[in-house]
């Protein structure tokens, strides 16, 4: 493998398919409770005064400037990150932006590790991927290094601003790896006009014998989609469903949320349980799916966010910074939920899907699938639906 991929500017490069997660995330250690919201400890970012900050951030651009490129890792990226990528590069004249676009962590992970054990050391940022795999497994083999020590813009740590509180953003156990820029609920079922108004309002209306076959699931043992609701609804119902869900009703499983939503949109099923409106809007665009609409039933729903990650040994640490502040703010966030359609964890944004909304309280209430100490409960899960899936 070259040292250097040499990803073109702008360009995201696709690559498809998904290995099984539970492959990536064997030996985990159970992960603590989350511990109540500590102050910053010694060496992470304080909100500095006025004149230190922008000391700081003058120079951090500067020098962001004089590396002049930042490399991502994109995890299920799409059209509207792109957007978001050159509006950062407007914003940031000389900081020139290379993607290479990933449809799993789990195929990121191991081509990256892959790479570093050569010496090779080619990104700066990893931008989504969730937490499952890069908390349970990627972390514990030093992809990454600390993110909060990079954030020192104030509006970018401002507690009004974030749903909950900004501690409320760090998703792992010591609240300095990985933060949740967006929020927004998920595990709804998707379903169409075979399903009258109000006829699925809780799991036990799934289990219907009418429902058998006619129903689609992310696949639970090694797509995120699946093994989140599938783990909500494991907890809030017990074992027994996941055997009675995917088992005894005969789901069509599949790790692509287009597919999923496009099974739905086509009749083939009456529901799916995976996928988001993003991925909707391509058909509604084009004229289909209208009669698709989402119910959440609240066995299944969780909150779920989009996380990044400073990659151990960067070699842009300055453009990186520059990027994190900038998104964390309202101006990057803004364009954000513009240009991907979802919606911000900030609560000064305009909603971008209004039925998926976390309120402050939802945000500590729904399930949160997302959090470092959730990992065991979900390993649990794909190891229950890969046994009843053999």
């Amino acid at each position: 493998m070259a040292d250097n991929p040499g990803f073109p500017r702008r360009t995201f490069l696709k690559i498809g398919g998904g290995a099984a997660a539970a492959s990536v995330l064997a030996a985990c250690a159970p992960a603590a409770a989350p511990p109540a919201a500590p102050p910053p400890a010694a060496g992470q970012a304080q909100p500095a005064a006025s004149a230190a900050w922008e000391q700081e951030w003058k120079d951090t651009v500067d020098k962001a400037k004089k590396e002049g490129r930042l490399v991502i890792a994109a995890i299920a990226a799409g059209a509207g990150e792109k957007k978001l990528l050159d509006a950062f590069m407007a914003a940031f004249p000389g900081i020139d932006v290379e993607t290479a676009s990933f449809s799993s962590i789990n195929l990121w992970g191991p081509k990256a590790l892959q790479e570093r054990q050569a010496g090779v050391y080619t990104y700066d940022l990893q931008v989504g991927g969730g937490t499952t795999a890069a908390l349970g497994t990627y972390k514990k083999q030093g992809m990454y290094d600390p993110l909060r020590p990079l954030i020192i813009r104030p509006d970018a740590m401002d507690d009004n601003a974030w749903v909950g509180g900004y501690e409320v953003g760090w998703r792992d156990n010591e609240r300095k790896w990985t933060f949740g820029f967006s929020l927004s609920k998920r595990g709804g079922v998707w379903t169409n006009d075979q399903v009258a108004d109000k006829e699925i309002q809780t799991v036990k209306d799934m289990f219907n014998p009418k429902w058998k076959g006619k129903m689609a699931w992310a696949d639970p043992r090694n797509y995120g989609y699946g093994y989140w609701a599938g783990s909500a609804m494991r907890l809030a119902a017990g074992d027994a469903t996941l055997k009675q869900m995917f088992v005894d009703q005969a789901p069509l499983f599949s790790r692509d949320a287009r597919q999923l939503l496009e099974w739905v949109v086509k009749g083939q099923v009456a529901m799916a349980v995976g996928g988001d409106f993003t991925t909707l809007k391509t058909f509604t665009d084009e004229g289909l799916g209208k009669n698709v609409k989402i119910n959440f039933v609240p066995e299944l729903t969780y909150a779920a966010t989009q996380v990044f990650y400073l990659v151990n040994r960067a070699p842009n640490p300055n453009a990186a910074k520059v990027f994190v502040n900038w998104l964390m703010t309202k101006e990057g966030q803004l364009i954000y939920a513009k240009e991907t359609g979802f919606n911000s964890a900030r609560k000064d944004i305009p909603v971008a899907e209004q039925v998926s909304v976390v309120t402050d309280k939802e945000a500590t209430g729904l399930y949160r699938p997302d959090h470092e100490n959730m990992i065991e409960p979900i390993e649990k899960t794909i190891s229950l639906a890969q046994d009843l899936l053999k």
